[in-house]
């Protein structure tokens, strides 16, 4: 468990609180955004696990990204308390208002003055919904200073790392995880994750190819290093192979 959920791992959920999620999820399943995925855990209603998908156009696309909620006795009329776990072990950073330790700078949380403050009226789709449309090229900052030196930190290079490392650890991490023994994610929620990977392979390998082809030449070639996204095109590749077999034998498994 995460340590900073730990402090709530004592908790009893408050009936208003459950009676709130199971309503939120209901909603949630009737009606699912567009590139987001929900499942609270297996044993525990109250601790809810999202995926956005970055949007189409943008340097974040198809790169799967994990929210991990927490729902205290105080929701609804307090906001979740959520993460952003997608860092890579706290090596990345994948917008100025996530910090690599996954605390998110957003007014819906409560985490950042201005904006539209929380209420009641918003559940944990709207929340995944918000921090979905922070994965994005555009970035809007409450003070003009503050955006002007984030942009000058956040600029032309910075976006080709942050589709590089979308691929490498949003696409590549994410998938590799759910075939791992202690998969993060609740079992739903991972194989929705693995059929979406499937179903939009053919775009990754696209992009990682279309990267490579630009991304030759320089000083690492010329001292024979292998281009980046080779390494990775090849970690695609063997990560759907992979893939087809955890399905193919899940298939015998049902079929059983």
């Amino acid at each position: 468990m995460q340590s900073w959920i730990a402090m709530y791992a004592n908790q009893t959920p408050s009936q208003e609180c459950l009676e709130r999620v199971k309503r939120d999820l209901a909603e949630f399943h009737a009606d699912p955004p567009p590139g987001v995925f929900m499942a609270p855990e297996e044993d525990n209603l109250t601790t809810v696990h999202a995926v956005v998908m970055g949007a189409e156009g943008t340097s974040y696309q198809g790169g799967f990204f994990h929210l991990l909620m927490k729902c205290t006795n105080a929701y609804p009329m307090s906001p979740p308390k959520v993460r952003f776990m997608t860092t890579d072990g706290w090596r990345v950073t994948f917008s100025p208002h996530i910090t690599a330790g996954g605390h998110i700078c957003l007014s819906l949380l409560g985490t950042m003055i201005g904006g539209q403050p929380w209420t009641p009226a918003h559940n944990l789709s709207s929340v995944a919904v918000s921090i979905q449309s922070m994965l994005d090229d555009d970035i809007n900052c409450v003070d003009a200073a503050f955006e002007h030196l984030l942009t000058g930190f956040w600029g032309s290079y910075c976006w080709k790392n942050i589709r590089y490392n979308t691929l490498r650890v949003a696409v590549c991490g994410t998938i590799e995880s759910c075939l791992e023994n202690n998969c993060p994610f609740p079992a739903v929620l991972r194989d929705q994750l693995l059929a979406k990977f499937t179903e939009d392979f053919a775009k990754y390998e696209t992009a990682a190819k279309e990267e490579l082809a630009s991304n030759q030449g320089g000083i690492l070639a010329w001292l024979g290093a292998e281009n980046k996204y080779q390494t990775l095109l090849t970690r695609l590749q063997k990560l759907k192979e992979k893939v087809d077999e955890h399905n193919a034998a899940n298939n015998v498994k049902a079929a059983s």
